[in-house]
């Protein structure tokens, strides 16, 4: 027999016949069939057994005057005589809850006296919870609070309160939350019914699981500094989300305050009316209910951030937003990157929450003032006997996100713990933001981005990149770009398979107005006049970058003197009010690079603080000869260039120039970089022969020739800061 068979023979519906007061009409008939049909379903569905019925249901009127909606008792339901008379919108519920109550008279004969799981299952089955939850907000320990005062469940309190509790209930099969669907399956196996729920059983099964946690994050690259414990784990988030509620709310209004409510208990010496930003330092969920606006509450454009980042759904109502209501979970990583998006598309929310610890739920803790320095949320998520299941603490620096949950505690409690961990990674050097100019050198409708992560143009509307390959600068047109989770993969026409790693931040630089047009290729000129593209990581990814562009072979302390000279050259930019390029001379910049153990330490101050734009090359001893036409040399030197010598920073030689009428030899030089660069070769030569058509160069090494010789350094055996100190002479005074 099929699943299907049995419904049929089983879901046939008890007869109904007109009581007192009622006329059964073909219209009230249809409805009642059809609720007993759907709940019989239900019932087959959540236990695989059979749902029994009833012979005969009369159907009659409660007394005038009644204050219910319905009532029943086994083979009898009465209803009230404005349901029927007026043809009430409610009359399906009504009579669905009442047919509920039936089913399990005869279902379920053993919780017969068992009223509150009779009230549960008949507000779960009817379709009614969601009436009840849209009422008055109810906290989770108001509603457990209210249910646990009295027998009396027929109120409309009461209703709200149980409808509180099982709105939170993780669903199971049909719907039912689990706890009901294992009440159903003890009466489907005759089981014994060993006492009546409770409202402590009702509320067990709501508790998802909450853990400690730590996680800090670069803002900049996006790079996880640090993790542990369950930094991956779905938690309920209480409050920690107000901050995008308030982000995607319009004209949020000042609101009356009311002391006497619950939900308004945030903060001592609360004012008359209160405004959005007060109410998001002080973490207000009055304010918060009582604003309900319908976009804020489902967190408007944020809103597919959210999904994408985990959330099952978006909230139903402002509760469930704000985490007064636990239904909605999200791990520490996801509010991480959800906060690193927040603080690049709304700096002005992450203004507000700097006041959290100066008045608001970190208040007059020994760890408030260095705390003031941060926008700083908090979050605690409480179970129905107000007792604290996790609290959240989340701190946004210029250079960091930090995340911390801990199981059973409030934020107040381990507020300092949270600082001493955070301060750690405040203090690097290693964290700072960097931002180059890119591309500029090739056309940048050329440039081809993807983000594995989750891409978003952050801007104060948010937009959610498509998953596929697509134009940069088409894309970063629409707002400053992230990927989160992942670094960007940028690709280009010439070179498609050998993408690059770009952990940052994309935004559109404007270029400076045009100048007379200086002599040169026309790809000389554009890297003279830079790029729009500019972006954005932090000065570790940046300047290990840099050195595996020159010298990815450097070790030990030739690679962290190397590192000090990029970390040092890239807020010592050669184009004036501009960042500095990624194709400079000695500090090619060609993606982000993951920094090795030592090279956050080795970053940890700017050893050359009191220098300007350093010089470097590869340097070394090893020969090379090279060719090139006489027409490029002549076109650098001028006319019948002879006699070139060089002295290692510039090169001598004679030309011939025109005096009036005549041409006479002189004598010339310039600097040898201006020969070296334009002619690409390893070195500075020492040696130039000339020939009909061409000029043979030799010379020694790699480079300019210029500043830090770092083939030298690698053999010197010398530390770093003795390298440097050779190379450009007296360091910065130590602290």
């Amino acid at each position: 027999m099929t699943w299907l068979t049995l419904w049929l023979l089983l879901s046939a519906p008890p007869e109904f016949i007109a009581g007192e007061g009622v006329a059964v009409e073909p219209e009230l008939l249809t409805l009642a069939h059809d609720s007993w049909a759907e709940l019989a379903r239900l019932f087959v569905q959540a236990t695989g057994s059979d749902a029994q019925s009833p012979t005969l249901v009369r159907l009659e009127t409660l007394p005038p005057g009644a204050r219910l909606g319905g009532a029943s008792e086994l083979g009898r339901i009465r209803l009230h005589p404005a349901l029927l008379t007026r043809r009430d919108p409610n009359l399906g519920l009504v009579l669905k809850h009442e047919l509920a109550h039936q089913l399990l008279l005869v279902s379920c004969p053993a919780a017969t006296d068992d009223r509150l799981f009779h009230e549960a299952f008949a507000v779960a089955a009817s379709g009614e919870l969601g009436a009840w939850v849209d009422g008055p907000y109810l906290s989770t320990p108001q509603a457990a609070r209210l249910l646990s005062q009295s027998q009396e469940l027929d109120t409309p309190d009461r209703r709200r309160a149980l409808s509180r509790l099982l709105s939170e209930s993780e669903p199971d099969v049909g719907g039912l939350p689990k706890v009901l669907r294992r009440r159903l399956n003890a009466c489907a196996s005759h089981a014994r019914w060993q006492q009546p729920l409770t409202v402590a059983e009702l509320t067990a099964g709501n508790a998802t699981e909450t853990a400690d946690a730590w996680l800090v994050l670069n803002r900049h690259s996006g790079e996880v500094l640090e993790s542990r414990g369950a930094a991956n784990l779905p938690m309920p988030f209480g409050s920690i989300l107000k901050p995008f509620v308030a982000a995607a709310g319009v004209a949020a209004p000042s609101l009356a305050t009311e002391p006497s409510r619950d939900v308004w208990a945030c903060g001592d010496a609360l004012p008359k009316t209160m405004g959005l930003k007060e109410a998001l330092s002080r973490s207000c969920n009055g304010y918060f209910l009582d604003w309900n606006d319908p976009v804020a509450r489902t967190f408007g454009s944020f809103g597919p951030l959210f999904l994408a980042l985990g959330l099952s759904r978006l909230p139903h109502e402002m509760a469930e937003a704000i985490g007064a209501k636990p239904t909605l979970t999200l791990s520490p990583w996801a509010v991480a990157q959800a906060y690193r998006t927040l603080a690049l598309s709304r700096p002005d929310v992450m203004t507000w929450l700097q006041r959290t610890a100066q008045v608001g739920t970190l208040k007059g803790l020994p760890s408030s003032a260095a705390l003031m320095r941060f926008s700083v949320k908090t979050g605690t998520v409480r179970d129905a006997s107000s007792k604290p299941r996790v609290g959240w603490l989340v701190a946004v620096t210029p250079d960091l996100v930090a995340v911390m949950t801990q199981h059973e505690r409030v934020p107040r409690e381990f507020a300092d713990e949270f600082l001493v961990a955070l301060q750690g990674f405040v203090e690097r050097r290693s964290e700072l933001a960097v931002t180059t100019q890119v591309f500029g050198l090739v056309p940048s409708a050329q440039v081809q981005a993807e983000c594995r992560g989750i891409g978003v143009v952050a801007t104060a509307t948010l937009q959610l990149l498509e998953a596929q390959s697509q134009s940069l600068v088409s894309a970063v047109e629409r707002g400053p770009l992230l990927c989160l989770g992942a670094p960007w993969l940028i690709q280009f026409p010439k070179s498609i398979a050998l993408a690059r790693q770009y952990a940052g931040s994309f935004s559109l630089l404007p270029l400076p107005p045009p100048t007379v047009q200086a002599p040169g290729t026309a790809k000389q000129q554009r890297a003279r006049r830079g790029s729009e593209l500019a972006f954005t990581t932090s000065l570790a990814r940046y300047a290990v970058g840099v050195v595996r562009s020159e010298d990815a072979s450097a070790k030990g302390e030739a690679r962290t003197a190397l590192l000090q000279v990029a970390a040092h050259n890239v807020f010592h930019s050669r184009h004036p009010e501009r960042p500095v390029c990624d194709t400079t001379h000695c500090q090619v910049f060609l993606g982000t690079v993951a920094p090795e153990p030592r090279d956050t330490e080795s970053l940890a101050k700017d050893w050359l603080v009191e220098l300007g734009w350093l010089l470097f090359s590869q340097g070394g001893e090893e020969a090379w000869h090279a060719s090139r036409s006489l027409g490029s040399v002549t076109a650098l030197l001028g006319e019948n260039p002879s006699n070139l010598h060089f002295d290692g920073e510039r090169v001598y030689y004679q030309r011939t120039v025109k005096h009036g009428d005549s041409l006479v030899d002189e004598a010339a030089s310039l600097s040898c970089e201006l020969l070296r660069s334009p002619l690409r070769l390893p070195s500075c030569p020492t040696q130039a022969t000339f020939t009909p058509e061409q000029v043979e160069f030799s010379g020694r090494g790699k480079g300019h020739g210029q500043g830090l010789d770092v083939e030298w350094a690698k053999r010197s055996g010398l530390d770093a800061k003795a390298i440097l100190h050779t190379a450009y002479g007296a360091l910065a005074k130590e602290d």
